[in-house]
């Protein structure tokens, strides 16, 4: 591998430090063969692939749910945002104003959470063991508690 590359990739992460060691102490000179860096470049081209697929895939939500006697159908996209509102039927000429806003209510709620668990469904591949992806995807996830506190400084000198 050409040695303007190795450099990009080492400046790129300057964590990397005794890669054959395992010790991280930032600014150290480090040795990585060939092998290794193509090694970590082969995962980051795959972690970058499949975030890419996730993005598409989360692009593409789209859920539709269908009240009760077919009154109102309700289409969301991967943000639970209404993107489709039908009346299949001329049943909801025979509802009063409330009840038509409770079905149509009723059936977004339905779509939306068909588009979380859709959403929860493409993230939960990516996430480390432990993660609950219905969690994040609705905001509830505590991220913080899963990222380790920072390091003790070490004098290096």
């Amino acid at each position: 591998m050409p040695g303007s590359v190795r450099s990009l990739v080492l400046a790129a992460v300057p964590e990397w430090t005794g890669i054959a060691t395992n010790h991280v102490m930032r600014g150290a000179t480090v040795s990585v063969n060939d092998e290794q860096l193509e090694r970590v470049l082969a995962r980051y081209r795959e972690q970058r692939d499949e975030l890419e697929a996730f993005q598409r895939g989360m692009s593409a939500i789209s859920c539709t749910a269908t009240a009760p006697r077919q009154t109102v159908k309700v289409t969301v996209g991967n943000q639970g945002e209404l993107t489709d509102l039908a009346f299949p039927t001329d049943a909801y000429k025979r509802m009063a104003p409330a009840e038509l806003a409770g079905a149509i209510l009723t059936a977004t709620r339905e779509a939306r959470g068909k588009a979380l668990d859709a959403a929860a469904e493409l993230l939960a591949p990516l996430l480390p063991a432990g993660l609950n992806a219905r969690d994040i995807v609705e905001g509830k996830a505590d991220l913080a508690s899963y990222v380790p506190g920072e390091p003790p400084a070490h004098d290096f000198g």
